[in-house]
């Protein structure tokens, strides 16, 4: 979020994992050789990426935890199948959703903060990666004794063109 300034209106973040809850949803009501527990653990474990849209650091820790620890109830019962490719899966996807939990959770006290200067998080999230060619050109080329990392009101208004 560093590279992008605040959207208006977040509910783009929920609605891009909503569209793919449903699908893995559907797919585990309809899809009777789907591995119902797994696709359980996975389902349950979108609520980690829907983070953004915690209103400060203490309901962002209590959110991550909580949504953290909800991967283990079906993930537990895929690892009772006591069968080797089973919990490699679920050791390999509890790595994963660990890692996102430590990265989020390590920067509680700035990931909330929308810092940067280019528009486009919305256009990013579905897919769009010029918003962030946008912010990385402007970070490489800026003069050295700009820090921030910042895009310049060029670079932005190339964007916007």
């Amino acid at each position: 979020m560093g590279a992008f300034s605040k959207p208006t209106d977040l509910k783009f973040i929920s609605e891009h994992v909503s569209a793919v809850y449903k699908e893995a949803a559907a797919a585990k009501q309809k899809d009777f050789r789907a591995p119902p527990h797994h696709l359980q653990t996975v389902i349950d474990g979108f609520n980690l990426f829907v983070w953004p849209l915690c209103p400060n650091s203490e309901d962002l820790k209590d959110y991550l935890n909580e949504n953290y620890n909800a991967i283990f109830f079906f993930g537990n019962k895929v690892l009772k199948l006591d069968k080797d490719l089973d919990t490699a899966w679920f050791n390999a996807y509890k790595e994963v959703a660990h890692a996102h939990y430590e990265f989020v959770n390590s920067r509680l006290d700035s990931i909330l903060e929308w810092g940067g200067s280019v528009d486009g998080a919305e256009a990013f999230i579905k897919g769009d990666s010029q918003p962030v060619a946008a912010a990385s050109s402007a970070a490489t080329s800026a003069p050295s004794t700009v820090s921030s990392g910042a895009a310049s009101s060029e670079d932005v208004q190339k964007y916007q063109a």
